[in-house]
């Protein structure tokens, strides 16, 4: 992102019903150098909801151009927090075999998350994304699973 020093420019943003706010920081061993930031007033959206499209993308570009005028880097990609009355998350549990005792490897999880018994929406909703929060299984002598 950074082209200037090749490093890495991790930007969020953050869309509010009141404002939205753009933050550009470079990972440090300490944590996170917030190198500059842009804000401004939210049009386009009232309780958490989207009710003008133009309007709101309008917002998150000049909150997007503030942070790129303060830090001269140019924003190409960012990590959207998403929140409202109108977004949900769900837990879901799935469950594979693994034949003959190997060990169990990123694509056997991989083969869990795209079990169909793993999704139960609501008819109403649909999926945006999916992430796994954790995971376990049941071990025999000798066995491992990825990471340990």
């Amino acid at each position: 992102m950074d082209t200037k020093t090749n490093e890495q420019v991790i930007a969020g943003l953050d869309v509010g019903s009141s404002q939205v706010t753009t933050v550009l920081g470079r990972k440090t061993q300490d944590g996170v150098e917030i190198l500059g930031m842009g804000e401004c007033p939210t049009e386009g959206m009232r309780r958490g909801a989207v009710v003008n499209v133009d309007a709101t993308v309008k917002s998150i570009r000049q909150s997007v151009t503030e942070a790129e005028r303060m830090t001269g880097l140019t924003v190409e990609s960012v990590y959207v927090g998403i929140s409202g009355p109108l977004i949900k998350s769900f837990n879901s549990h799935a469950a594979i075999s693994v034949k003959n005792e190997h060990e169990v490897t990123d694509a056997d999880f991989t083969r869990s998350s795209r079990s169909p018994a793993r999704w139960s929406f609501p008819t109403t909703g649909r999926s945006c994304t999916s992430s796994r929060r954790s995971s376990s299984s049941t071990t025999w002598p000798g066995s491992r699973t990825p990471g340990e």
